[in-house]
Order: C-alpha cells, then structure tokens, then sequence
C-alpha cells in the first residue's frame, strides 16, 4: 500500500515506491506458498479450487472496489472541487448508506427464492451504469441533488449485491471448507479495497499535477479520470458474472 501511495511523487519516489512494490508482492508470494505447507494456515487457498467460489470472491472484490472507492472520491470531489463543506459532502452519502441497508435485506429474501443467476447479473449491471452515469455526471457545476441520487441509486445496487454474492460464494463450498470461507472473503475484499483505493489517489495525483489548469479544475480532471476507471472496473464485474458456473461446485481437475 505504502508503494503504491507513493507512486505518484517525482523523483526518487518512483524508485523507492517500485521497490516497496517489489518487496511487497515477493512477501505476499512467499506468505501464500507457507500456507499450503501449514496443517493449520491462516488462510486456506484451497478454496479457490472452487470455481463457484473463485467468481464469487473476485466479482465481490470488484464490488468492494467500486463501494469503497465512489465512497472515498466524490467526498473529495465535493469538497475540494465544489467547496462544499465537510458536513454537505456528508449528507450526500446519507441517502446512499440508508438505501444499502434496505436493499441488502429486500435481495436476500430474493435471492432464497429465485437463486442468484439473474440476481447477480442484473444488479452488477445497474451499477456498472450508474457508475458510469456518475461519471458523466461529474462536473464542475454538478447539481447536489443530481449526486446524492445518483449515489443512493449506486448504493441501492451495491446493497443489493452484496448478500446475493457472499452467500453464493458460501455455498459453493463444502461445509468442511467452510470454516475458511469467510476469513478468506473478508481478507481479499479488505486487500482489494486498499489497494484500489490507494491507486486511485495515486490516479488523482498524477492526473492533476500533469494537467494544464490550475487547481481546482486539475483536481477535476484527476478525480474525473478516477471515475472513468472505476466504471471501467465496474463494468469488468458484470462481463465475469457471464463466466459464472452457476451449476453446483466441484473441484477443478
């Protein structure tokens, strides 16, 4: 994370930010590798011989990434490209955060009684759509209003993903497995998250110091190409859930 935060300095934080990421990802090799000689691991990647599971947990990773980085980038937007103050950036989410809630519990009775197939396409469609009509939507004169709905309707859609998609991956696994699923879930989802969001500040970063303008139109743009990228991951969640075996789990020969 510390190399990727620092990848956008000139100079010699280049260099000490790709070695940081060449440490960083030789030690997470090596800590993998030890899992598989542990009799107990602290995280069994077996689970991933699980091709149900393996789906699940990348298209949830990329929810998170989405969730987490909207969540992080238009407070940033509103505050430093609109001059809204903390508290109105705030209430922008508001909607957003209550809406989740509500819908997580409305596609958990779905997802009993129709199965997740549909439930997972439909909805990782909508977000994809919303997040890139966010991104649109995103300019220097953006009505408040047009924000805080589109971020409520994109929180509506990732509510009513989240517990279609964790279950899914739940089930998919046999119940000796079990007991691994969840720190296993929660772990990736977690090391998605940071990482998504410490590349899109570096994103920023980038963007705005090489732009032509001057702030706060640089920290438009920086936060713009953000957006773009996002909805670029977003839309690269609902292509994998065409790749889905939403038949039942085996392992993989």
């Amino acid at each position: 994370m510390y190399g990727f935060s620092i990848l956008s300095d000139q100079g010699k934080g280049i260099q000490l930010a790709l070695t940081f990421l060449i440490v960083g990802f030789a030690l997470s090799f090596l800590f993998v590798k030890r899992q598989f000689k542990l009799a107990v691991p602290l995280l069994d990647f077996n689970v991933f011989r699980y091709p149900r599971f393996t789906y699940a947990s990348i298209i949830g990773v990329v929810l998170f990434i989405v969730m987490a980085g909207v969540e992080l980038l238009l407070p940033i937007y509103a505050q430093n490209v609109r001059g809204l103050l903390p508290r109105e950036s705030g209430l922008m989410l508001l909607p957003g955060a209550l809406l989740m809630g509500v819908s997580g519990v409305v596609s958990g009775k779905i997802y009993d009684r129709y199965g997740g197939r549909y439930l997972i396409r439909i909805g990782f469609f909508g977000i994809a759509a919303v997040t890139a009509l966010l991104t649109i939507a995103l300019s220097i004169h953006a009505p408040y209003g047009l924000l805080v709905g589109l971020y409520a309707l994109l929180m509506t859609g990732v509510g009513f993903m989240m517990t279609p998609i964790t279950a899914f991956a739940m089930a998919s696994l046999p119940n000796s497995m079990m007991n691994y699923a969840s720190p296993m879930t929660t772990a990736i989802r977690t090391f998605g998250m940071s990482m998504g969001g410490a590349l899109l500040i570096t994103l920023v970063t980038i963007t705005a110091d090489y732009s032509s303008f001057s702030f706060p139109i640089n920290m438009h743009q920086g936060i713009q190409a953000a957006f773009w990228s996002l909805a670029l991951v977003a839309a690269s969640g609902f292509l994998l859930t065409f790749f889905v075996p939403y038949g039942k789990g085996s392992v993989e020969s």
